[in-house]
């Protein structure tokens, strides 16, 4: 989400690095930057050439992830593990989304401690996902903003099978070349 006087700056400090005792840590989604053409991509390019720049890629969590995570964050809880396994497949292993979805929970009352001060699921299962945090429905629809007509049409058809999906039988449904999919799912749009 840096604009341009921030790439700016970096680009600047950047030509300065060799006399310089600078360290510059950034985050940022690959797939978003490249959907919105982000000016940093071509400093970060420029960046890697003169070998200035380290990129480190994030996994998502593994279930594992999210058992430790809600044990940090509600200790001595008593969620089920069913609750785990659904927090962890409704997030896809996002920490971000984890996080957020997590925060909303507890703001709405869904996770709430008992009179003894444990942590409990205060409604079922099913109630609980219904609803997305604010926060997660503006990241999507950001990133859906980002998309152009062929984009969203994959993305919509993709979405109908799920997870898993046939690339042959998605390219046939929207008369495209299987190979673009490759393309896609490089940048994170399936």
């Amino acid at each position: 989400w840096a604009d341009v006087s921030t790439v700016d700056v970096l680009n600047y400090l950047a030509q300065r690095f060799g006399d310089l005792r600078v360290f510059v840590m950034a985050t940022y989604r690959s797939s978003e930057m490249v959907l919105s053409k982000h000016p940093f991509l071509q400093v970060s390019q420029d960046l890697q050439t003169r070998g200035t720049l380290q990129e480190f890629a994030l996994d998502y969590l593994a279930q594992a992830d999210v058992e430790r995570y809600l044990d940090l964050e509600f200790p001595g809880h008593d969620l089920p593990a069913e609750f785990c396994a659904l927090i962890h497949e409704k997030t896809g292993g996002s920490p971000l989304f984890m996080v957020d979805l997590l925060r909303d929970l507890k703001d709405r009352g869904a996770i709430a401690r008992d009179p003894g001060g444990c942590w409990k699921l205060a409604k079922s299962i099913p109630d609980i996902t219904r609803e997305l945090p604010e926060t997660v429905k503006s990241t999507i629809a950001r990133k859906l903003d980002l998309l152009d007509e062929t984009d969203r049409r994959l993305l919509t058809t993709a979405s109908v099978p799920g997870y898993e999906y046939d690339t042959l039988v998605l390219s046939d449904a929207l008369e495209l070349d299987p190979a673009d999919f490759a393309d896609w799912y490089h940048h994170g749009l399936v």
